[in-house]
């Protein structure tokens, strides 16, 4: 009995030994998986830095393309004016009246003397002018403007980028005036303004 007694005791003891080992194991094993578990966490992290850094990125070379689009396109209008002013082409005679076209839309012209300015306005006053060389010029100039012509022969280059940057952040077409005689102004105007229309 005594033998028996003892080989119970000594399994007992072994029993604790071996539960004690396994709630060690246990514990390393929790102590492994936070560890890994953090580091998990740090490098998932890190990656999601990362991609919100790539994010932002993409976002400043979309806006920047946006950018460089539109002055593409501005170029592109700078050399069609040019090149109808070097190869002087008779801007057709269309049949429509520059009044008529404009309607309630609300026109300004930026540049041009201020005889051509005035000679305009006294023929369309429900046109807006601005000096070409007014580079101190109120930006609420240009709220509630539905459409804008430059007339870049006579103005500055810092009232012509002044005003290109608010039409652009405001989101106001324009496009360039190549003629000086009123009659052609309005023929190129009702040529442009129909073609936004369209």
């Amino acid at each position: 009995m005594r033998n028996l007694t003892d080989q119970i005791n000594e399994l007992e003891v072994k029993n604790e030994e071996s539960t004690n080992k396994l709630n060690d194991l246990k514990i390393q094993l929790n102590q492994i998986n936070l560890k890994n578990k953090k580091q998990i966490n740090k490098i998932e992290n890190g990656y999601k830095s990362e991609i919100s850094l790539l994010n932002k990125k993409i976002k400043q070379l979309e806006e920047k393309l946006k950018y460089e689009r539109k002055n593409n396109l501005e170029l592109v209008e700078l050399r069609e004016i040019v090149f109808k002013i070097k190869n002087d082409d008779n801007i057709n005679n269309v049949s429509y009246d520059l009044q008529d076209v404009i309607g309630e839309n609300k026109i300004m012209i930026v540049g041009g003397t201020p005889e051509w300015r005035k000679r305009l306005k006294d023929k369309h006053s429900q046109i807006l002018t601005l000096d070409g060389f007014k580079e101190t010029f109120d930006v609420r100039i240009f709220d509630n403007i539905d459409f804008v012509f430059f007339y870049v022969g006579y103005m500055s280059h810092a009232t012509y980028y002044k005003a290109v940057n608010v039409l652009k952040n405001k989101d106001i077409p324009f496009k360039y005036i190549g003629r000086t005689n009123i009659e052609s102004v309005e023929n190129e105007m009702v040529e442009e303004l129909i073609r936004l229309t369209k």
